[in-house]
């Protein structure tokens, strides 16, 4: 437990430090979004629970917010997909990498894209993720953080596969 711990304690600071570097130069901004949807893993958790029990992860979210950036002005309304895997995982917590494709639009400036790779940590159900995201051809300065709680669909002793994510995000651009 105290290296998972420890790792996420090194991990968090420097996917922030390099989320945060060389980027081009944009207006500051902020965006916030409740954000829903559903996750699904592989192979799942099962009980009782195992060590190591490494995980893929993919679902699929609607984002409802407002923002104030350069590349979204308004409410913005969107729906995305995202792709994770396990660094080290089991039902207790775990940190990991991932990809994260969202589309929408945004009632005053029109429609966006956003690309993003992002680490997350996971102590049973809260997650924190971190996200350094691409909006078109621009980089956001600032990372996404996220703080959301994973729901199972399943109760243990079953496996758990898929769940419900529930949770908020906020993007600042300087």
């Amino acid at each position: 437990m105290f290296n998972r711990i420890r790792r996420i304690a090194i991990l968090l600071p420097a996917v922030a430090a390099i989320a945060m570097t060389g980027t081009q130069a944009q207006a500051a901004g902020v965006a916030t979004a409740v954000v829903t949807g559903n996750v699904n893993l592989f192979p799942g958790f099962t009980f009782p629970p195992v060590p190591v029990q490494n995980q893929n992860f993919t679902g699929s979210l609607n984002l409802t917010g407002v923002s104030a950036t350069s590349q979204c002005l308004g409410v913005l309304n969107a729906t995305a997909n995202f792709n994770a895997s396990s660094i080290a995982e089991n039902v207790a917590g775990g940190v990991g990498t991932g990809t994260f494709n969202a589309s929408g639009n945004c009632t005053i400036s029109g429609p966006f894209v956003v690309t993003c790779v992002f680490v997350y940590a996971r102590v049973g159900p809260v997650l924190i993720i971190v996200k350094q995201c691409v909006y078109l051809d621009q980089i956001a300065a600032s990372p996404v953080v996220a703080n959301a709680l994973l729901i199972p669909n399943q109760t243990p002793p079953a496996t758990i596969t898929s769940g419900s994510y529930v949770g908020i995000g906020t993007l600042l651009t300087v």
